[in-house]
């Protein structure tokens, strides 16, 4: 009986961690194909330093931002290397070209107000 009462909290534990590694990550090649998508939905927005922002918070939402960002994060630095500017200079740029490039409708950032282009 004594065994049986130190078995059921690892099993339990056993189970919680087999649940949440079911649960992946956002792959980039999804978060990519989504991205127009919750733009348009309003779920994300362009930044003013050249990454997404969650505006409407839902835990897939997050996880594309989260996905997309990353791989941004990546190619700054790697122009910013390339080019002998600071990491700042090349997010700062990249914001303002996502600015420029936003769609109607899309949401952008501007002098820390969202606005809706």
């Amino acid at each position: 009986m004594k065994q049986h009462k130190i078995l059921q909290p690892l099993i339990l534990i056993a189970l919680l961690m087999m649940s949440a590694l079911s649960v992946q990550a956002m792959t980039l090649s999804e978060a990519k194909d989504q991205l127009a998508t919750y733009k348009t939905q309003g779920k994300i927005g362009e930044k003013n330093n050249g990454f997404l922002a969650v505006i409407q918070d839902r835990k897939a939402t997050r996880n594309l931002v989260k996905a997309i960002n990353q791989e941004r994060l990546k190619h700054y630095e790697k122009i910013a290397l390339n080019n002998q500017l600071t990491l700042q200079e090349v997010e700062y740029l990249a914001g303002q070209k996502a600015s420029e490039k936003a769609k109607k409708g899309h949401y952008i950032q501007k002098n820390g107000q969202w606005i809706k282009k």
